[in-house]
């Protein structure tokens, strides 16, 4: 197979920005950062079979073998004066399930901010991160990068991700088409990063949470705090009743308590 033909076959031909595969690199985003100080064009893609130190989230490695998933890494440009900034790797996270449930035929989840998990397991991990005009103090470009788990069958996870990863095989049943997947998740991509309404996607993103609801625990700016979830602001950030007051999260690291019964 052909990965990267079979990926353009199922893209619109005139779709701006060029998709690169490569068998294995380093990186898919570190990749994407040297593509933009050449002058990539947004809508630019990169994806590897494998990477060697694919980037998760808080200083993490992401594990990244070979022939079972996606590993990508998109590049927009961000326009001067550009609105909803702060909502990309949300409207990414939505982007990247819809087209998991399109293409697996499941029902994801997405946990704050930004797993997309289906039965408690995380099958899809997004980092983004901007790149600046230091000289003009103004955002120039988003990478965001995606690690999706699609093939890797029980067992073949490490064993410190074997109780809390899961991938799309697992959860349907049977292998998805990974060029297939790829293309969807582009294609999605492009459609929601180039008008992205805010009103519009905090309610499928409320819709589509396995966070809110449930009693949580957060570590944010050195701080845990302990509280319920109770939704998401306009801007992406969790809003979270505490023993002591209620307060929205920007950043930070998830813990879903268990449930009771």
């Amino acid at each position: 197979m052909n990965f990267e033909r079979d990926i353009n076959a199922k893209i619109n031909a005139n779709r701006q920005g060029i998709i690169i595969v490569e068998r294995s690199l380093s990186s898919t985003n570190l990749y994407a950062e040297n593509l933009i100080k050449n002058g990539a064009e947004s809508g630019t893609v990169v994806i590897a079979d494998s990477q060697k130190d694919g980037a998760g989230r808080r200083g993490r490695h992401f594990f990244s073998p070979p022939g079972v998933g996606i590993y990508m890494s998109y590049i927009m440009l961000v326009p001067k004066g550009a609105q909803h900034i702060e909502l990309l790797t949300s409207a990414a996270g939505l982007a990247v399930s819809n087209a998991i449930d399109e293409i697996a035929g499941i029902r994801t989840k997405i946990k704050w901010p930004n797993d997309i998990m289906h039965n408690e397991k995380k099958l899809c991990g997004i980092l983004t991160k901007l790149t600046a005009d230091t000289l003009h103090n103004i955002i120039t470009h988003a990478i965001i990068g995606i690690g999706i788990n699609v093939n890797q069958a029980d067992g073949d996870f490490p064993d410190e991700l074997k109780d809390t990863a899961s991938s799309l095989r697992i959860a349907s049943g049977r292998e998805c088409d990974r060029a297939a997947l790829s293309a969807k998740v582009i294609t999605e991509l492009d459609n929601i990063l180039r008008n992205i309404k805010s009103k519009q996607l905090i309610k499928e993103l409320c819709e589509k949470s396995c966070t809110i609801g449930r009693e949580v625990e957060l570590t944010t700016q050195g701080k845990s705090i302990r509280g319920f979830a109770l939704g998401i602001d306009s801007k992406g950030g969790l809003i979270v009743s505490s023993a002591e007051k209620k307060l929205v999260v920007t950043a930070g690291e998830v813990i879903h308590c268990r449930q009771k019964g």
